[in-house]
């Protein structure tokens, strides 16, 4: 962890923040920043920028809702006296609040966790209606894990998911700040007490991008994540969902056109109900 830029020197601090490698413009102002770097959590960076530019026809602030702070975009932080500047936070930048969602009622959108043998979904609202715990200052609800979980948010097509060592126990957390409408998802591993002379080892998976079959079904099968496959929204009617899927795809796989495999699953379905519709 660097020194903090305040300790041992004197004069102003420089701040150079930087996203996907392009630097703040000279003419925004910084009215704060705060780091935050503890044992077994994230690191996390809260930047607030005054932005007083012209609002466009679209009521669009240039750069808040410009390019620059987009999700996801790497962002790093340094500070110094003068000079020279140390770096001070590394990360990328994530979205507060509730993302703008299709509105379908048989879509899932918000956390997503599978708890050993139970998947869990709650959508935002749900999220924010928990209950508070004032240990954690915030609405909390916490889930124990015995060997196989994982937690993350989704929504139509992309997901995030903290995927913890699979075979250990860990506590699943999903809190809400009501103040700084932020949604946020832990996994939580337990304590463990390191002797002089020993060192221990845990490891944590992050999977953030497209729900893609392909994909997810490699974290499951070759990668040990237990279930995953399940972070895909199979819908009520999963029964039948996902055998119907695994056919059209590998049909996919056999034909190389969509088209005519779904053509080709038509006939595979009428085949396999023909028995009923001569009764």
């Amino acid at each position: 962890m660097a020194q903090s830029p305040l300790d041992n020197s004197e004069g102003d601090v420089q701040v150079l923040i930087t996203c996907d490698g392009a630097a703040l413009p000279d003419t925004a102002q910084i009215l704060s920043l705060e780091v935050t770097h503890a044992v077994n959590r994230i690191p996390s960076a809260r930047v607030v920028l005054l932005d007083d530019s012209e609002v466009d026809a679209a009521r669009r602030l240039a750069l808040s809702d410009g390019d620059l702070f987009k999700p996801g975009a790497a962002i790093e932080i340094k500070a110094g006296h003068g000079s020279a500047a140390d770096l001070i936070f590394s990360g990328i930048v994530v979205r507060h609040g509730k993302p703008e969602g299709q509105g379908f009622y048989v879509l899932h959108e918000g956390v997503v966790r599978q708890t050993d043998n139970e998947l869990d979904e709650l959508k935002y609202n749900a999220v924010a209606d928990l209950q508070p715990d004032t240990a954690e200052g915030a609405l909390t609800e916490k889930t124990e894990a015995t060997e196989h979980g994982w937690i993350g948010f989704t929504d139509k097509y992309w997901m995030t998911t903290l995927i913890p060592e699979q075979g250990r126990p860990f506590t699943s957390v999903v809190k809400y700040l009501p103040n700084s409408d932020i949604y946020q998802g832990e996994a939580r591993m337990p304590v463990t007490e390191v002797g002089p002379g020993q060192t221990v080892t845990s490891s944590s998976r992050l999977f953030a991008g497209a729900k893609e079959w392909d994909t997810i079904r490699a974290y499951q099968n070759d990668g040990g994540v237990w279930r995953f496959i399940d972070s895909i929204d199979w819908g009520w009617f999963f029964f039948l969902t996902k055998p119907i899927f695994y056919v059209l795809h590998w049909l996919h796989g056999f034909i190389g056109n969509m088209g005519w495999s779904i053509i080709a699953l038509t006939f595979v379905i009428k085949a396999l109900v023909l028995p009923l519709a001569y009764k």
